[in-house]
C-alpha cells in the first residue's frame, strides 16, 4: 500500500518507529489540497481548489496502516483516511493520506514540532522551495509551546 506523508511522518526517524517496514518512494504532490494545523497544533490537511501539498509517498505494509491508525487517532476522529490520488515524477499514484478533524487557518503549530519534524523534514526531503517558502504563513501567526 501507498501512503502520502505531509506532516511529521515524512521524518524518517519518525516513520522508522511507527511503521519499522516503510520504505520512500519519493516525494509527491497532492493538488487541491492545502496543509493547516489542528487545534492541537499538529499538521493536517483539507481540500482547497488550487492549492497543493507536497510531501513524502511510502510504500507499507498493511500491519503498518493499522499502528499509524492509532498515531493518528482515527478511531478517537482526529483524522479521517481517504485514497487519493498523488502526483510523482514518475506518475499519479493512488495513496492513503490522513485528513485532518478541527482545522481552520489560523491555528498555530507546535514550535517545536513544526521546526523539526514539518519545515525540517520538508527542507531535508527537498520539497520546493517555493512550497516550503509558504510556511511562513504560519510564523506569522506564531507557534504554541
Amino acid at each position: 500500500m501507498l501512503y502520502f506523508a505531509y506532516g511529521s511522518n515524512m521524518h524518517v526517524p519518525q516513520m522508522a518507529r511507527r511503521a519499522p517496514n516503510a520504505r520512500p518512494l519519493g516525494i509527491g504532490r497532492l493538488d487541491h489540497h492545502r496543509i493547516f494545523f489542528t487545534s492541537d497544533g499538529y499538521a493536517a490537511i483539507r481540500g482547497r481548489a488550487g492549492a497543493q501539498v507536497w510531501g513524502v509517498v511510502w510504500r507499507i505494509a498493511a500491519r503498518d496502516v493499522a499502528v499509524l491508525d492509532r498515531y493518528e487517532g482515527v478511531d478517537e476522529g482526529w483524522y479521517i483516511k481517504r485514497v487519493v490520488p498523488v502526483r510523482m515524477a514518475t506518475g499519479t499514484v493512488s495513496c492513503l493520506v490522513y485528513h485532518g478533524g478541527d482545522v481552520r487557518e489560523g491555528l498555530r503549530p507546535r514550535r517545536r514540532y513544526f521546526h523539526e519534524a514539518v519545515l525540517g523534514s520538508a527542507l531535508a526531503w527537498n520539497l520546493p522551495a517555493r512550497y516550503t517558502a509558504g510556511f511562513g504563513r504560519f510564523a506569522r501567526h506564531g507557534f504554541r509551546g
